[in-house]
């Protein structure tokens, strides 16, 4: 009879990776989860990374990065980008999912080195955008009920950053089918999967939003179905707000001061309630501010709203 396979023990963590990984799970890995209401790479991956030294170093050059430790930073991502190479090749790298969320965390700190490389160098950009199109299948789920899903929605967000500053489409896959969020039902207790996919669905919205608007006339020449079309996203992003759930609600808003913030007070219950009121807001000053006219056809990127009309819709 064969002897029993032993798994050997993962090496214990020096202090120094110890502290990186502690203060990734304590403080910045809720950026990552924070439309994941089962906070997946807190919990999951900062236990998957003692036995990843590639998820392990990409998470220490993250929080070395956030401490303003740039020279750590740039050790163990360096690090980390020596071990990720020759996998890069391989056929399984699609379905990894420690090393899906390793290059997502990459892309986060290449986003936090723009304060000292001065730009973004989008180094890892397009490499993270062929994996997780290779691993998604033709539908979407936005409950996030595996890690690859989380990271998936995580690069989704991090898609809004250039798509903003560059008035660009999001590099995202559009003809991916998501998932409808689950049915609310009154008085049920929280469910954290129900949580995650209305706080993901907002954020797919937004990010379609995006895409109609950046895109100009490439999508939609004809103004009479730009005009169709613009009427349909504004219906899902009011369609979302009506019918979300009311742990989305504010637990409490104050109102503005005169001649002060024109933003109001507003107290949420958790970070994707906060995350999904922002994109809902922020689809509808777009489509308000991209709503199809005769002069469309020229995108004039100065356009602004007044404050007093985002003061009012935020006020709603």
């Amino acid at each position: 009879m064969d002897a029993p396979r032993i798994t050997p023990a993962p090496p214990s963590l020096q202090r120094q990776e110890a502290f990186y990984l502690h203060h990734f799970s304590t403080h910045v890995a809720q950026w990552l989860d924070c439309t994941d209401a089962s906070r997946q790479f807190t919990l999951n991956v900062t236990v998957l990374a003692k036995s990843s030294p590639i998820l392990l170093y990409a998470i220490i050059s993250y929080a070395a990065r956030h401490l303003g430790d740039n020279n750590t930073a740039d050790e163990f991502q360096e690090k980390c980008i020596v071990l990720l190479i020759p996998l890069l090749s391989t056929e399984t790298i699609a379905h990894d999912e420690t090393i899906l969320c390793a290059i997502v965390i990459l892309r986060v700190c290449e986003q936090l080195s723009v304060t000292v490389t001065g730009g973004d160098e989008e180094r890892h950009l397009s490499g993270l955008s062929a994996l997780l199109k290779a691993s998604q299948g033709q539908q979407v789920d936005p409950s996030a009920p595996t890690l690859s899903q989380a990271a998936f929605w995580v690069y989704v967000r991090q898609s809004f950053y250039n798509a903003c500053i560059n008035q660009q489409p999001p590099n995202l896959n559009f003809d991916l089918v998501l998932v409808p969020p689950p049915p609310v039902i009154h008085q049920q207790a929280v469910d954290v999967k129900s949580e995650t996919a209305w706080a993901n669905t907002m954020t797919w919205i937004c990010a379609t939003v995006m895409q109609f608007c950046f895109s100009g006339s490439v999508l939609y020449s004809e103004s009479s179905t730009r005009m169709q079309r613009w009427h349909e996203l504004s219906e899902a992003v009011e369609n979302w707000n009506k019918t979300k759930p009311i742990t989305f609600d504010p637990i409490w808003s104050g109102e503005r001061l005169m001649g002060g913030d024109p933003f109001p007070e507003i107290w949420f219950t958790a970070d994707w309630h906060v995350m999904a009121f922002g994109f809902y807001h922020l689809a509808r000053m777009l489509l308000k501010v991209y709503r199809p006219s005769p002069r469309f056809a020229i995108r004039n990127i100065r356009r602004t709203l007044p404050d007093s009309d985002v003061g009012s819709w935020i006020s709603e």
